[in-house]
């Protein structure tokens, strides 16, 4: 991962990006997700999504996105 995210204008640091992982990774484990298990995210293309994605490899479960532009029927089908 590069030292420095680029979204458009705004930029992130990898450290600030790791951190959101890391809070989101605790609250995936108190929430009961385990090795193995899936978190679905329904969020735009962001800083946020990455930290997401991180946070599950951190609890070495699967992240699936779902489109966040999806109705609540065509999530429901995904999930």
């Amino acid at each position: 991962m590069p030292k420095t995210l680029i979204c458009g204008p705004r930029s992130m640091a990898q450290s600030d990006v790791r951190t959101l992982a890391r809070r989101a990774a605790s609250g995936f484990l108190k929430a009961g997700v385990t090795e193995g298990g899936t978190v679905a995210t329904m969020m735009r293309n962001d800083f946020p999504l990455v930290a997401m994605d991180l946070a599950a490899a951190l609890v070495k479960a699967a992240a699936v996105p779902v489109n966040w532009r999806f109705t609540a029927e065509e999530a429901a089908y995904i999930l």
